[in-house]
């Protein structure tokens, strides 16, 4: 919770990560973290999706 003119201003995030696969392209792996980015937004409120490892 942060505040601004003493009012507080609740602050949520959701996060998408992929990690660079093998020969992949940089636009490759920002697209499916983007996907990622997504599939959490769906989930709720602060939540990370990570692609598997």
């Amino acid at each position: 919770m942060f505040d601004h003119d003493g009012h507080p201003v609740p602050v949520t995030d959701s996060i998408g990560v992929a990690c660079p696969q093998a020969l992949e392209t940089s636009e490759e792996v920002l697209k499916r973290a983007d996907a990622h980015l997504y599939c959490a937004k769906a989930k709720g409120r602060n939540c990370v999706v990570a692609s598997d490892l």
